[in-house]
């Protein structure tokens, strides 16, 4: 540290004086630190301009069709299991799914709006299971309330048999 760094105690970060002389020069390391900041500095324009590939994960490749069920939409590939909120069916119960969104025969996608025509996945309910516990604590400071509930989700397990375009 030089003599003009002792003499004065500011904070480095928030100051950005330049040309300054006498004793209330800021030292050289808060200035070298100040271009290394800007030198970091890419504006988003810099960041578009870079090559446009884009990569997408194995799981997001490997799918046959992306369905709406119990409220959410889920992407499935026939001969695995999935699970979704409740649909209130028996285990072994064969199901239609016919809210396709989209389907992936080989390379050639097909996008609904909002749903393909005539493709349906079709399924078989596994089980129909609780998920995993969660706690609701409820509080209001200095008042004396305290609450604590649990709470588990009923779901549903299928496998998906087939995808029909």
């Amino acid at each position: 540290m030089d003599l003009a760094c002792r003499m004065v105690a500011l904070p480095m970060c928030s100051l950005n004086v330049k040309n300054v002389t006498g004793p209330t020069r800021l030292c050289s390391s808060s200035l070298k630190a100040d271009t290394l900041l800007s030198a970091s500095f890419k504006p988003r324009a810099a960041i578009l301009n870079r090559s446009s590939t884009l990569s997408v994960s194995a799981e997001a490749k490997a799918f046959d069709a992306i369905i709406e069920i119990g409220g959410g939409q889920q992407m499935v590939t026939a001969g695995r299991y999935y699970s979704c909120n409740s649909l209130n069916l028996e285990a072994g119960t064969e199901v239609k799914f016919e809210r396709v969104l989209a389907v992936k025969d080989g390379d050639d996608l097909q996008i609904g709006q909002p749903y393909v025509k005539g493709a349906s996945v079709a399924a078989t309910v596994l089980e129909g299971y609780k998920g995993k516990k969660v706690i609701v604590y409820k509080m209001h400071a200095k008042k004396h309330y305290r609450r604590k509930n649990g709470h588990r989700q009923v779901l549903t397990k299928f496998l998906v048999t087939g995808v029909d375009v």
